[in-house]
């Protein structure tokens, strides 16, 4: 993608992280939001604003370790994840596609 995120993207994903762990721990997680803009905005400059909410998400329901330096560090390999569960989803869906046709002759 590499484009530059705006301080305002940069600042959402870690809102958004945040709303999580919050919603999952009861508690805010501790970390200096102020160091961490920059990692928040390198991930949103590699992958996309959308694509790292996603990312988030897929962490918190997979991970059993949540903190924010551990999904950054994660974060090439929660993205691969997430491709590979869209492509096999596309390619099911060609598949399933292919036996109606195949069924129905």
């Amino acid at each position: 993608m590499s484009r530059k995120s705006s301080a305002a993207e940069r600042h959402s994903l870690l809102s958004r992280y945040d709303k999580i762990y919050t919603e999952k721990y009861n508690f805010k997680p501790t970390y200096n939001r102020n160091i961490e803009q920059w990692a928040s905005s390198d991930l949103v400059d590699s992958y996309g604003l959308e694509m790292c909410y996603r990312m988030v998400e897929y962490y918190f329901n997979n991970s059993p370790r949540n903190d924010w330096s551990h999904f950054v560090y994660s974060a090439d390999k929660i993205y691969n994840s997430i491709t590979e569960i869209d492509r096999d989803k596309e390619e099911r869906f060609e598949r399933r596609a292919l036996a109606r046709r195949w069924l129905s002759e």
